[in-house]
């Protein structure tokens, strides 16, 4: 049976039909998307697990953080507007309208 690795930041896309929730620009959205993902990891993991179904968002997790529990309760990074939506920039500001 070939291992399954989970990838859930390497995206940086934003669909068409969420962007208008953000209230930053363009630009700064795609700054932001950069920031907030952990790059190529998908090829990292790739790499190392030829063999392996590699299960990978296919968003940006400032659109949904598939890591992040679902109730924000029990989320540490939501106080910072970090939980499951992301509400905040890594820097603080506001992201959601």
């Amino acid at each position: 049976m070939n291992p399954v690795i989970h990838v859930a930041h390497a995206s940086i896309w934003i669909p068409d039909e969420v962007r208008c929730q953000f209230e930053i620009s363009s630009a700064d959205l795609r700054d932001e998307a950069m920031q907030s993902a952990d790059l190529h990891t998908d090829a990292l993991a790739h790499a190392a697990w030829p063999s392996a179904e590699i299960v990978k968002a296919s968003v940006s997790r400032i659109v949904i953080d598939v890591e992040q529990y679902a109730d924000d309760a029990h989320e540490e990074m939501a106080s910072f507007g970090r939980g499951m939506i992301y509400t905040r920039a890594h820097d603080g500001r506001d992201l959601m309208r």
